[in-house]
């Protein structure tokens, strides 16, 4: 789907689609980007270990209850020295989210 006006999201996220029911809109939200950088040591990497859905609900808008679901990647920090071995792409500007939806 095109970048839209109705959401405006960061690079690297997509709207994959939208589903309107009587009380609610669920926008489905994709991460499209081919790596990541590990928070621990700042590594890019391109080393996919799982992908999850994270659930974030946001204010009623047309009095209509809105879920984002972003779909993210976890990846692989392949750096030997670094803490970190797996770390999420959720962006971190997505706000409070209810947790990876299984």
């Amino acid at each position: 789907m095109e970048e839209s006006a109705f959401l405006p999201l960061p690079e690297g996220m997509s709207i994959d689609h939208v589903h309107q029911s009587e009380s609610q809109l669920t926008v489905v939200v994709i991460s499209t980007s081919a790596s990541a950088p590990c928070p621990g040591c700042g590594s890019f990497s391109e080393h996919v270990h799982s992908r999850y859905q994270r659930t974030v609900k946001d204010l009623p808008c047309g009095g209509r209850c809105v879920v984002l679901r972003l779909c993210v990647r976890k990846f692989f920090c392949l750096t030997l020295t670094c803490q970190r071995k797996v770390f999420g792409s959720t962006p971190s500007h997505a706000g409070p989210t209810l947790g990876p939806d299984h």
